[in-house]
């Protein structure tokens, strides 16, 4: 187990991961996003926390690139609901 948690732990932090190409294109319509990561260390292995115009999600890595957006750790960001100015 602690072997595996360690592997998860080293793939997070390799870098290289790339989100999927985003469905929806465009600022949020909605006045709030709800952000369920602000950093990579937030999603499971083979997971990535990827920008969306309505809040940041763990989505499964894609093995190419693509114009989907990585979320950089640090970067300013609050877990849940976060309205927008």
């Amino acid at each position: 187990m602690a072997v595996v948690i360690a592997l998860c732990l080293t793939l997070v932090h390799a870098g290289g991961k790339y989100c999927p190409e985003p469905q929806r294109k465009g600022p949020c319509p909605m006045s709030f996003k709800i952000n369920d990561c602000c950093n990579q260390s937030d999603c499971p292995c083979q997971s990535t926390c990827c920008k969306l115009p309505c809040g940041n999600i763990c989505k499964r890595e894609s093995p190419v690139e693509t114009s989907g957006v990585p979320v950089k750790d640090g970067e300013p960001c609050v877990l849940g609901i976060e309205y927008l100015p």
